[in-house]
């Protein structure tokens, strides 16, 4: 497996506590089921095609959490323009996927789950501001964040820090992480929540000191860490995001030093 360096802050322990949610590749993340015990509501930022953590997330509340999922892209017309692509191509298979998709999300997003048709991050027509989603919790309500946004996380994260003390975990995907490296040690610090678990996205590419430039990240209040046990690499968990590339081990530089 290539090795590859994460600068010394981001250096966390073990959490013996981890489950997955999601596909076992690419959508898939690694979080505390304590955290999705205490929590109430996920917030879910960025689905597109794939619901599968969703989904899992719901089981493991038995139903009884919300789900509030934004994502502007995610609609019928996209799974139907889908089909009608492999239709072209005379792809039976192809078509019965999109159409496969449709379906379950017309079954999936109702009730307790909700689908939004915006984007967060921005400010422009057709976007949310994290701030605003966050007004609709209720006192008492704790939530979990997943949040893949491709690079609009960085205007979020101030907001997140802001109503830190309503959520009870993060997963997050962060984008060139070599060019945003002070903002995430800001957030870092300032969030107040243990890393418990980080995994480099093997098919973003490694600049040249070795940096990957995409990495997911989960952020644990209740999870059980570990002060005393240094985590493993990957984890016994982790699945590389494409499976036909070796993953990533995490070695940190001592605290301070750059990369």
């Amino acid at each position: 497996m290539k090795k590859v360096y994460l600068p010394g802050f981001m250096k966390y322990k073990a959490c013996s506590d981890l489950v997955r949610l999601g596909s076992k590749n690419d959508g898939g993340y690694l979080v505390s089921r304590r955290d999705i015990e205490k929590s109430s509501i996920l917030l879910s930022f960025g689905i597109n095609a794939d619901w599968r953590f969703e989904k899992d997330f719901f089981s493991k509340k038995d139903g009884i959490a919300y789900i509030w999922a934004y994502d502007a892209s995610t609609s019928m017309s996209m799974f139907f323009s889908q089909a009608y692509k492999y239709l072209c191509r005379i792809d039976p298979f192809g078509v019965a996927k999109w159409l496969y998709r449709a379906l379950d999300y017309k079954l999936f997003f109702k009730g307790r789950v909700k689908h939004y048709p915006v984007f967060v991050g921005g400010v422009n027509k057709g976007f949310v501001k994290f701030s605003e989603v966050m007004d609709k919790v209720r006192e008492g309500e704790e939530v979990f964040v997943k949040m893949d946004i491709e690079g609009w996380e960085y205007r979020c994260l101030d907001e997140i820090v802001k109503h830190k003390d309503k959520i009870c975990g993060v997963a997050i995907e962060f984008h060139d992480v070599d060019l945003h490296l002070e903002k995430i040690e800001h957030f870092v610090r300032e969030i107040g929540i243990p890393i418990a678990h980080i995994h480099p996205t093997n098919c973003a590419p490694v600049n040249e000191d070795g940096m990957p430039m995409v990495i997911e990240v989960t952020f644990s209040r209740y999870g059980a860490i570990d002060e005393d046990m240094e985590p493993e690499f990957p984890h016994p968990l982790d699945a590389p995001v494409c499976h036909k590339k070796e993953d990533y081990v995490i070695e940190f530089l001592s605290e301070g030093n750059g990369v």
